[in-house]
Formats: structure tokens, C-alpha cells, sequence
């Protein structure tokens, strides 16, 4: 097997994973965390994305789609922000816009 197609059998298999997972789940259960300095399903959720994005694009030589399609703008970020290490502040920034 290439490697091209083992990534995108692993991303495949998250996908179907997650789309199981956050099957009829409410905007407020993905903003809801545990405690206050615990982490959302949303916040998980941003982060993976975020990961997913800039590891495929790194890979490919392509620019982010958080970069060409202006998601930094719409989640009120830099386009440098890389959706880690948070303040409990700018978490519930966030979820506002989820």
C-alpha cells in the first residue's frame, strides 16, 4: 500500500468516526466542557481540524484551507493561530462562533 492511500484510509476511518460520534449532538453539547479548564467536543473538534489542515496541505506544498478560505476570519483568529494553548477566555470566544 502507498502511503498517499494509507493517510487517506486512516482519514476516512475518522471521519466515519467522528460522524457517528457527533450524530445528533446540540450546538450546546459541543460547547459543553466538564469543568472550566477542561476541553469541549468543539474545541477537540476545532483542533483536529486544524491539525488535519495544516498536516495534508503541509504535505501536499499547498496552502491551508484555514488560509485560502479565509477560516481565520470567520473564527475571529490570526491566520497563524494554530488552535492550541487557549486561555479559558478565548475557548469561550470560540465556542461562541460554533
Amino acid at each position: 500500500m502507498e502511503m498517499k492511500d494509507l493517510i487517506q484510509t486512516g482519514l476516512e476511518n475518522v471521519k466515519r468516526t467522528l460522524d457517528r460520534t457527533l450524530d445528533g449532538l446540540t450546538a450546546e453539547e459541543l460547547k459543553w466542557h466538564p469543568k472550566p479548564d477542561a476541553n469541549s467536543i468543539g474545541l477537540i473538534l476545532f483542533h483536529m481540524i486544524r491539525n488535519e489542515d495544516s498536516m495534508i496541505h503541509r504535505l501536499q506544498g499547498n496552502p491551508q484551507i484555514w488560509e485560502t478560505e479565509k477560516w481565520y476570519q470567520k473564527f475571529n483568529k490570526t491566520i497563524e493561530d494554530g488552535g492550541a494553548h487557549y486561555t479559558a477566555e478565548q475557548v469561550a470566544a470560540l465556542l461562541c462562533r460554533i
